[in-house]
C-alpha cells in the first residue's frame, strides 16, 4: 500500500488525536481540489453514498495525497481538515481541471484508549556449516507483527463495527494510523497496511464502564509516509 506523504520538522508528537482507521471505500473519481474552501468536489456521483463526516480520505493525487478528514459533506462537495478535531486546516494544492483520482475512505474505530504497534521482527536462521569458526546468520522474512489495541466499547460506532464485520468475514482488510501532526503545510504522518482483524472482545465490572480489546495480524508490508 501507498502511504501519503510530505516533509516536514522534526520533532515529538503527542498521542492525543492519533486515528486509526479501517478501509470502508475506493473507486476512481473525476474530482477538483479548491485549497481556498478545502473542498474536494466530484463531477459526478454521490459522496454521501458511500463517506461520511468523520471519515479518513486519500487520494492518488500526488499533489493532495491526505490524509485528511471529512468536516461536512454533501452530493459533489467535501470539505475536509488536517486533523480530526477540525483545528488543522487541510495541506491542499488547488487543481481546478477535473481528472480522475482513487479516493479512499476509512471509518475510524472510534473511542481506542490506547495501542501497541506496528512492529515486528524478523526470525535468525543458522547458516553456520563444518567449516565456519564462529556462528554465521541470516536474516529471515521481516514480520510486521501486530497492533493491539484497547478502546471504549461504543454501540454502534461505524468503526467498531467495521471491524467486526472483518473479523466475522476472515477477509484481509486495509487500515491506516494516522498520528496527530498534521500541519497547514504538510499532512498527518501516517502508516498503512493490510491485515486481518484478529480478536475483539469486551469486558466489564461493577460500577465501570464497558471496555474492549482488539487486535490486528499485519500482513505484508507497513508503509510509513516518513520514509
Amino acid at each position: 500500500m501507498a502511504a501519503f506523504s510530505m516533509e516536514k520538522a522534526t520533532m515529538a508528537i503527542e498521542t492525543q488525536g492519533t486515528k486509526l482507521g479501517i478501509q470502508s471505500s475506493t473507486g476512481s473519481v473525476s474530482v477538483t481540489f479548491n485549497a481556498t474552501t478545502h473542498k474536494i468536489i466530484r463531477a459526478a456521483g454521490d459522496w454521501t453514498a458511500t463517506f461520511a463526516v468523520g471519515d479518513i480520505v486519500t487520494t492518488s493525487d500526488t499533489d493532495n495525497p491526505g490524509p485528511f478528514f471529512i468536516s461536512a459533506l454533501t452530493a459533489t462537495d467535501m470539505t475536509v481538515t488536517g486533523n480530526a478535531e477540525g483545528t488543522v486546516d487541510a495541506d491542499m494544492t488547488t487543481d481546478a481541471v477535473a481528472a480522475s483520482f482513487t479516493v479512499t475512505g476509512y471509518k475510524p474505530i472510534g473511542e481506542i484508549t490506547d495501542f501497541s504497534g506496528p512492529g515486528g521482527s524478523a526470525a535468525v536462521i543458522n547458516a553456520s556449516s563444518l567449516d565456519s569458526i564462529r556462528q554465521e546468520k541470516l536474516m529471515g522474512l521481516p514480520d510486521e507483527g501486530q497492533i493491539s489495541f484497547s478502546l471504549n466499547f461504543v454501540p454502534g460506532n461505524a468503526g467498531q463495527v467495521a471491524f467486526r464485520a472483518a473479523r466475522a468475514s476472515r477477509a484481509e482488510t486495509n487500515f491506516a494510523l494516522v498520528f496527530s501532526d498534521a500541519s497547514a503545510t504538510a499532512p498527518a504522518t501516517n502508516a498503512t497496511f493490510a491485515g486481518f482483524a484478529l480478536e475483539f472482545s469486551v469486558a466489564g465490572a461493577v460500577d465501570d464502564k464497558v471496555s474492549g480489546s482488539a487486535t490486528i495480524e499485519i500482513t505484508g508490508a507497513v508503509t510509513w509516509s516518513d520514509e
